[in-house]
């Protein structure tokens, strides 16, 4: 796992569809623990959430911030991002939600 620029992240995010793997107030290493465990037993995961869950992601810069947003209602703000690893096609990030620091695993499409 490679950690990456808050800038490198944000130019993915904002680029690139995504498949959310998971979100929580896990550590980044105990979240990709968990994703490394569940495609070790269902290989094809990622590949089965793709086809229903893939999120689109639409910047936003004209509200004094700059914003991503997806169709599920999930968003960014890019000075909430706080650091971001990224190891083959999935990107791991530590933002704040509510003062807290919270860690999402996202699958990146055509990375």
């Amino acid at each position: 796992m490679k950690r990456i620029s808050r800038e490198a992240a944000w130019g993915i995010l904002s680029n690139h569809k995504i498949v959310i793997l998971g979100h929580g107030e896990a550590s980044v290493e105990e979240t990709k623990d968990i994703i490394k465990h569940t495609l070790d037993i269902v290989p094809d995961a990622i590949k089965n959430m793709i086809k229903d869950n893939t999120l689109h992601p639409k910047v936003y810069e004209g509200l004094g911030y700059e914003e991503i947003r997806w169709e599920d209602d999930n968003t960014l703000i890019k000075k909430h991002l706080n650091e971001a690893f990224l190891e083959k096609d999935i990107l791991y990030i530590k933002e704040y939600k509510d003062n807290c620091l919270t860690s999402t695993a996202m699958h990146i499409i055509d990375l």
